[in-house]
């Protein structure tokens, strides 16, 4: 089986990033508070860790920037965009090209962590499996998500987002997607129960 992980939205987010927005007239960078910079500068180290690790068994990682592929990301020193370390062979997309990531890596089951659950995890691996089913491509194992991978927003929690409804896939977030919990040993399935009261 091949494995892809997919890291979504470990953005710097600093004078640099306005930098580029003048230059391609776009900043996908989201304007996060102080406080949410600080959280992903610290949690990108254990995803950094992670991905080392994963990339070490074999799996695919894909670091996903944004809805859409655009200049910004391919333009940018990569390395300066993400909190999150890139390597070499890792694969940078926006959203809108990780099916056809995958599909080009011959994945067959990919999981997604990273920033943040219950909005662009969500979003990310819902626009890839759109684009997947739209490629007839649905023996792909796609609508993974890494519970310990992936970090709420502050305000928020895994409780309130598992509540949610896709706004792609129409369907609650907890009955569209798989969770799973990564360790040394690999990544393992939940079995997540409903309990949103």
């Amino acid at each position: 089986m091949k494995i892809g992980l997919v890291i979504v939205d470990s953005w710097v987010s600093n004078k640099w990033s306005n930098f580029l927005c003048k230059k391609y007239g776009e900043n996908p960078v989201p304007d996060w508070s102080d406080t949410e910079k600080k959280n992903v500068r610290q949690f990108s180290k254990f995803l950094t860790y992670v991905c080392d690790f994963e990339r070490r068994r074999g799996t695919t990682i894909i670091h996903s920037f944004g809805e859409k592929t655009t200049k910004f990301t391919q333009h940018a020193n990569i390395n300066s965009i993400s909190q999150v370390k890139i390597k070499t062979g890792d694969l940078v997309v926006g959203a809108d090209l990780i099916a056809e990531a995958i599909l080009r890596e011959k994945l067959n089951f990919v999981l997604y962590g990273g920033f943040h659950f219950g909005r662009c995890v969500h979003g990310h691996c819902e626009m890839a499996q759109l684009n997947l089913d739209l490629n007839n491509k649905s023996n792909v194992d796609n609508l993974n998500i890494v519970l310990n991978l992936s970090m709420v927003l502050p305000k928020n929690s895994f409780k309130q987002n598992l509540a949610k409804t896709s706004k792609r896939l129409l369907k609650p977030y907890f009955s569209s997607y798989n969770y799973h919990l990564w360790s040394l040993d690999g990544f393992e399935s939940l079995l997540v129960h409903k309990d949103t009261q």
